[in-house]
């Protein structure tokens, strides 16, 4: 839930809370269940989000780059491109030309 009322997103965390205590017999782990500003960015499955975008993590990033072979460039040549800004998507490209063509 997005909010800009503190009070209102407790009070929200409380209840959902309740339910699934109540009716689903769960329980939240206490590290993970934390209110954070949307502007901090949020980290879901290896990519940051943020209100404007996403973009990876920087440990995946990292691991692009080192696991970059003919076979999976395609792959994460799409993943560069639906996560990552202009200046990234250049250097991976040059990345790309670096690998393959020299």
């Amino acid at each position: 839930m997005i909010d800009s009322d503190r009070g209102r997103l407790v009070q929200s965390q409380e209840r959902v809370k309740g339910f699934l205590e109540d009716h689903l017999k769960l329980n939240l782990h206490g590290k993970n269940n934390i209110l954070v500003r949307a502007k901090d960015g949020m980290r879901f499955l290896g990519v940051m989000l943020y209100p404007a975008g996403r973009r990876l993590n920087n440990r995946n990033r990292r691991r692009i780059l080192e696991r970059l072979n003919v076979r999976n460039a395609g792959s994460y040549s799409g993943m560069v491109k639906q996560f990552e800004k202009k200046k990234y998507l250049k250097r991976f490209q040059w990345e790309l030309v670096e690998k393959f063509l020299m």
